[in-house]
Parts: structure tokens; C-alpha cells; sequence
């Protein structure tokens, strides 16, 4: 019983005893959890007071790389007057590279370009035309007949931390090293020079803000500097997350900003790069860039690829600098060819060939008048199977007169034996025939001549451009042309597999064999705007209005629109078309407010003196005498290149 006691006595002083220690461990729990809630306290306002010190001295070096004028200034030029570009790697030479060059030549006045490369055929010869096509070659042989313009053998560093550099990072590291060891200007290929770079060539080293960041393609330097060194530092990070090459630029220059120039703006596009907005757009629309220095193109964000024929019309931003550089003058050169005396050897004869019973509507009356009043034909002939009837006929048959020759032509139902199935390939073929037989000018119906062809008719044959190759709606051929045998010649190879083989690709392909037996006009003879081939519905549309000034003729392609109209419809219609149709019938391309008795106005082109009858009003959004003042334009006899 004893026992039994002293057991329960022993049992209840371990039970307390460990009642006391949960309870000591229980507060000395709570006291580290307390502690520990303290210490997370303070390292959060510790973290915050960072975070807020961090971003206050980003803010601070921001505001500097916004700053121009940190770095101070020379008294004197110390940037050597050398260009560099740097080219890695086989690839198309284009215009556009061609542009660039030619605008740091004129308006830089460089003492020398070098063209740093590891292309050995751009450094040993001037013709690339066996690697990359006979554009190439042509457009590098024009770029290495520019004064002072010096291929240069560069072996580009391939590796960084046992890491093969990818293109990017190896070419802004060789631009770096370019700089560096030379001092100059480095330039991206797609960078139009605009005005001279003398008020930036008193600083060390001089970059320029883009939209975001840093341009890069545009750079000014002393030579060995630290904001070079400092790069080139950067690159030792090269493979780690941490690692890109445009924030090595940004952040060299917020860490630094006593080492750079920043210049705010005048080195940036102020257009909308990829704005769905054609007009907002350097390569659409008309953007004043005339107080940047230089901008760059980023043209790979642009879909088409111009040439020097076509940057003679193009009415917008790049097509003036594009001018700028190439030609020396932004203004549309409306002179190409040169207007050179020369014997006309095309005959002044309009043809053309209609098959088959169809209506003759307002717009093909407006394609003879065009014809009469603004080429002056001596002559239209007009090759048919089915002589076309309605008013309109009647019409256009009255103010021709004498001039309308209407011949009867079958239509050609084979081609040296070959079948020539569809009514399209048989007039392809009877445009042929007849420009053989009697020389001239061919336009299908719907084509509108807005300004004298006589410009080209000095030429033995001439095409235009077409997205398929060469365009055979308007063609100019003197009698027996070369050119014309030839293109006649290839329907021995006839293939209606594919509609335009024949009409546009095999003429192409034959003008590349025989460049000197054919004119190419690469916009005049088709529509204003290249793209219109993409949306052909753009001539009639009020928000797709475009500048037409440059052309000789348009095609309506009238297959594509399923309206017809009459002159009243066009009085006031606010499109491309409208401005071309009042411009051929009434002699000015501006809207008429004014009531007009249309069958009085019509009567006066059945006068002899019809050609001159336009519409004259005291409206003064009417001009009196637009023809007159067309006719008047003087065309510059110079090729400033």
C-alpha cells in the first residue's frame, strides 16, 4: 500500500514536471516566433527601403540617358569622318543598302567608307551577280563606284566564354570593335543620312534614344573610349540570363551617362513603325523627317523591296529621301527619260481589241477620249469581232470622227498549232499580231492615258511592270520591233496551264536576255500605288485615295468592280477614280459643286477643236486649264545621281 502511494506520488511530480517544461518550451516558442516575425519586419522595410533607393537611382539614371549634354563637349571635332558598315554573312545587296551608302556620301562628306565584311567576293571583286542574282551585282558594282567606298576583310570574333555568338550578338560585338580600334561613324545598312552629323562630332561618343532604348544603328566615336570599354566589358556576360546586347547599350549608358552623348530624337522614326494605317507610315504616308540627322528604316518591317526607277514616283517620305540620297533631290523626278530630242519611232496610233458582245459603258468612252484629247492619236484603231452598240458607242464614235477606224478581226483560235482556248489568251495573241503589223500604242479599255505617252515613244518597245512579270495592257512598239518578235516568238512555247506564263512571265524572262531591245517602266504605265495590285478596289474607295500625278496612264482593271457610272456620279465622288474620270472628261481632277447641263458640256467635244473643250466655272474648286498647265510642265534634263 506503501508502495502503491509512493508510485501515484512519483508519477503526479513527472507529470507536473512535464506540464512545467511544455509550458517553458511553449513561451520560449512564442518568443522566437516573435522574434522571428520582428526580424521578417525588418528585413521587409529593409527590402522596401531598397527596392525604393534602387528605384530612385534608376529614375536618376534614366532622367541622365534622357539627358543630352552630360557628356561634355570638345572645342573642336573628334570623331574622325569615317563611315563604317558592317556586313556578316552571304546575303542580297538591295536598293535600299545602296541608299544608305549613297546618302552618308553626299550629305556626310566622308573621307572614307569602309565596308567591313567576311564575304571574300565582296572584298575581291564588284560582281556578285553568280551568288546572289544579277540585282546584286548590278547594285554592288554602283555601291563600289562611289568615291572613297572601300570593301574591308573583317574576320568577326566567333566565340565568348567557350559560347559560339549567335548573328546578333556577333555583329553588335563587331560593330563595338570597329569603333574602337578606328574611331568614325558607324551606320546599320538601312540608315538614311539626312542632315550633316557636325554638331555631334565634338563628343566622344554619341548614341541616340529610340522609342525604346537605344538606337544602335546609328553611332559617333572618339575611337578608345570608356563607354567602348565598358561594352565590351559587358560581353564577359555573355550566356547568362542576365545578358543582352541592346541592354548592355541601356545600361552602360544609365550606369556611366558621363561617358555619352544621347541624342533626344533626332536619330528616331517619329512615324507609327507597323501602324495599321498606311498613312501614319514612312513608307506610305508623308512624315516630316527633314530635322533628324539620320533615321533608321527597320526596313525589314516593310514588305516590298524598291528600285531606283521606282523611287523616281513614290510620293512619300522614303521615296523624297530615298531621292535625297540617290538623285540629290527629293522632288518626284517626272523627267525619266530625259526629255532628249529623239526621233519618235513609235507611231502614234491607238489599237485596241475587243472580243466577243459586251456593253460599252461610260468608262470606256473615257479611255478613247483619253486617247483623242490628252495622247492627241492621229489614229484609233479599234480591232473587233463584234462592233460594240449603246449610247456611249455612239458617243465616242462622234467625238473620234474620222480618227475611230473600226477593222474587223476574228478572233485567233490557235498559235503556231498550239490551241489557244480562252478568250483572254486570243487577245493576248491579237494585241501581238496587230502591234507587228502596224506599230503603235496598245491599251486594253479600261485604261485612262492621264499624260502624253509621247515621253516614251522614242523607245522601240515598252512594258510596264506587273506583279506576275511585264504588263501587256499597255504596250508602245514601233513596227517590227525586235522586242516584239521575240515576245511574239514565244507562243510557240504556249502554256494555258498558267494564265499569266505567256503574257507576263515569258516577256520578262525575254527582257533579261535582251535588257537593250525593251523599256521597263516600272510604275507609270499601271496603277499609282504599287500595293493596289494587292486591293484593287482602292481607286474607288475615299479613304484609299492616292497621288497620281507621276502617272502616264492608269488601269482601272474594271474587272474587279462591279459598278458602272455615269458623269454625274463623278462630279462630286471623292476617290482616286473620281479625280482621274473629272480630269479626263472635264479637264480637272477637283470635285464640281456647281450645276452643269452635261449634254451641253458633251456637245462641245464633237468640235474640231474638241480637244481643248473643258468644263470652265467661276467655282473656284475648279481649275480653268489643267491640261493647258500639264502641258506646260517643264521636265528637267538632268540625271543627278
Amino acid at each position: 500500500m506503501v508502495e502503491s502511494r509512493t508510485s501515484g506520488l512519483w508519477k503526479g511530480l513527472i507529470l507536473v514536471a512535464l506540464m512545467a517544461l511544455g509550458l517553458f518550451l511553449l513561451a520560449d516558442r512564442l518568443s522566437n516566433d516573435d522574434k522571428v516575425n520582428k526580424d521578417k519586419a525588418v528585413a521587409k522595410e529593409i527590402n522596401r527601403d531598397n527596392t525604393r533607393h534602387l528605384q530612385e537611382a534608376g529614375e536618376t539614371r534614366r532622367l541622365n540617358i534622357y539627358q543630352a549634354g552630360v557628356l561634355k563637349p570638345y572645342e573642336e571635332p573628334v570623331v574622325p569622318n569615317t563611315v563604317h558598315y558592317v556586313w556578316l554573312g552571304q546575303k542580297a545587296f538591295k536598293f535600299h543598302h545602296l541608299v544608305s551608302i549613297a546618302s552618308a556620301k553626299r550629305i556626310l562628306k566622308p573621307d572614307k567608307i569602309l565596308f567591313h565584311t567576311n564575304v571574300d567576293i565582296m572584298v575581291d571583286s564588284d560582281n556578285m551577280d553568280f551568288r546572289e542574282g544579277v540585282e546584286s551585282g548590278r547594285l554592288w558594282k554602283q555601291a563600289r563606284e562611289i568615291p572613297g567606298f572601300t570593301p574591308v576583310r573583317f574576320q568577326p570574333t566567333e566565340q565568348i566564354n567557350n559560347i559560339t555568338l549567335d548573328p546578333k550578338t556577333q555583329h553588335f560585338h563587331s560593330r563595338i570593335q570597329i569603333l574602337k580600334r578606328y574611331g568614325g561613324i558607324y551606320l546599320d545598312d538601312d540608315v538614311i543620312v539626312i542632315n550633316s552629323f557636325s554638331p555631334l562630332m565634338i563628343y566622344e561618343f554619341v548614341i541616340g534614344r529610340e522609342n525604346s532604348g537605344l538606337n544602335t544603328g546609328i553611332m559617333l566615336s572618339k575611337g578608345n573610349v570608356s563607354f567602348l570599354a565598358h561594352l565590351l566589358n559587358e560581353f564577359r556576360m555573355y550566356g547568362t540570363d542576365s545578358f543582352s546586347p541592346e541592354g548592355s547599350f541601356y545600361g552602360i549608358a544609365a550606369l556611366y551617362p558621363e561617358t555619352v552623348h544621347v541624342e533626344p530624337k533626332k536619330f528616331r522614326r517619329l512615324d507609327a513603325l507597323q501602324s495599321d494605317n498606311h498613312e501614319d507610315n514612312i513608307f506610305f504616308g508623308r512624315i516630316d523627317h527633314y530635322q533628324n540627322y539620320a533615321l533608321k528604316l527597320y526596313y525589314d518591317l516593310y514588305f516590298l523591296e524598291e528600285t531606283e526607277m521606282k523611287v523616281k514616283y513614290i510620293n512619300t517620305t522614303f521615296g523624297e529621301l530615298a531621292r535625297l540620297a540617290y538623285y540629290g533631290t527629293p522632288s518626284i523626278r517626272r523627267d525619266w527619260p530625259p526629255n532628249i530630242i529623239r526621233n519618235l519611232l513609235v507611231p502614234n496610233i491607238i489599237h485596241y481589241v475587243w472580243f466577243g458582245r459586251h456593253d460599252f459603258h461610260f468608262h470606256h468612252f473615257l479611255s478613247i477620249k483619253s486617247a483623242l484629247h490628252i495622247q492627241k492619236a492621229e489614229k484609233i484603231m479599234f480591232h473587233t469581232d463584234a462592233t460594240p452598240t449603246g449610247v456611249w458607242w455612239e458617243k465616242a464614235k462622234k467625238i473620234a470622227g474620222s480618227k475611230l477606224n473600226v477593222t474587223r478581226l476574228e478572233q485567233p483560235t490557235e498559235v503556231f498549232g498550239r490551241a489557244l482556248p480562252k478568250v483572254h489568251y486570243r487577245s493576248d495573241v491579237a494585241r501581238l499580231q496587230v502591234l507587228l503589223q502596224y506599230g503603235g500604242i496598245f491599251i486594253e479599255e479600261d485604261t485612262l492615258i492621264v499624260r502624253s505617252l509621247d515621253a516614251i515613244r522614242h523607245f522601240p518597245f515598252t512594258m510596264g511592270l506587273d506583279v506576275y512579270g511585264l504588263n501587256n495592257g499597255v504596250m508602245l512598239a514601233e513596227k517590227g520591233a525586235e522586242f516584239l518578235r521575240y515576245y511574239y516568238d514565244s507562243y510557240h512555247f504556249f502554256n494555258d496551264a498558267e494564265d499569266h506564263f505567256n503574257s507576263a512571265m515569258e516577256p520578262y524572262r525575254i527582257g533579261n536576255d535582251h535588257p537593250d531591245s525593251l523599256n521597263i517602266e516600272e510604275i507609270r504605265l499601271t496603277r499609282p500605288d504599287w500595293t493596289d495590285w494587292f486591293d484593287m478596289g482602292r481607286l474607288w474607295r475615299e479613304n484609299g485615295k492616292r497621288d497620281w500625278s507621276h502617272m502616264l496612264c492608269v488601269q482601272l482593271k474594271w474587272i474587279n468592280h462591279d459598278k458602272t457610272y455615269q458623269p454625274e456620279d463623278i462630279l462630286q465622288m471623292d476617290t482616286t477614280f473620281g479625280e482621274i474620270a473629272r480630269f479626263v472628261y472635264f479637264g480637272s481632277k477637283d470635285t464640281i459643286k456647281e450645276s452643269i447641263n452635261i449634254d451641253e458640256f458633251h456637245k462641245g467635244f464633237e468640235r474640231d477643236d474638241g480637244h481643248e473643250h473643258i468644263l470652265r466655272s467661276k467655282d473656284k474648286n475648279v481649275k480653268n486649264s489643267p491640261l493647258k498647265e500639264m502641258e506646260e510642265r517643264k521636265m528637267n534634263t538632268t540625271y543627278a545621281k
